[in-house]
């Protein structure tokens, strides 16, 4: 397995560059300038990983309710962001402390990797912890 090496600034090819250099060996070879057609790209769509997401009142605290997207849940944790993202975007972010951020946060992870069940409840009151205690406590850390 080779590691890709960073290309230092002064080296960078652009992709115009790199089209100028196709386009100049096309003509060389085939003695012909093609027809180019440019055309403008759909705007890249922004995937969306959670359908729903709101705040929920107990007497411990609140607890944040997410139901994920498929695609969310075929992901797996690497979706934790874009599902973080798009969950508090609907349901608004309260005044908690970071702590308690990060806590939810790494619930969400946790349910994601398990993917047992919808909706993931992130509840404010659970402590962080470990990966390892987050795993076997099954996202429900006491």
């Amino acid at each position: 397995m080779s590691a890709t090496l960073p290309v230092p600034s002064t080296h960078k090819v652009t992709a115009r560059a790199r089209f100028a250099h196709r386009l100049f060996a096309f003509v060389l070879v085939f003695g012909v300038t093609p027809t180019i057609v440019v055309t403008q790209a759909a705007p890249a769509q922004a995937l969306t990983y959670a359908v729903s997401a709101h705040w929920v009142n107990n007497p411990l605290g609140g607890t944040l309710s997410i139901i994920p997207t498929g695609i969310a849940q075929t992901i797996g944790i690497s979706a934790a962001t874009g599902v973080w993202n798009n969950a508090l975007g609907m349901a608004g972010v309260r005044p908690y402390s970071t702590a308690v951020y990060n806590s939810l946060f790494e619930q969400l992870q946790c349910h994601l990797f398990f993917r047992f069940k919808t909706p993931f409840n992130l509840d404010t009151w659970r402590p962080s912890v470990s990966w390892a205690a987050e795993l076997a406590d099954k996202c429900n850390p006491a």
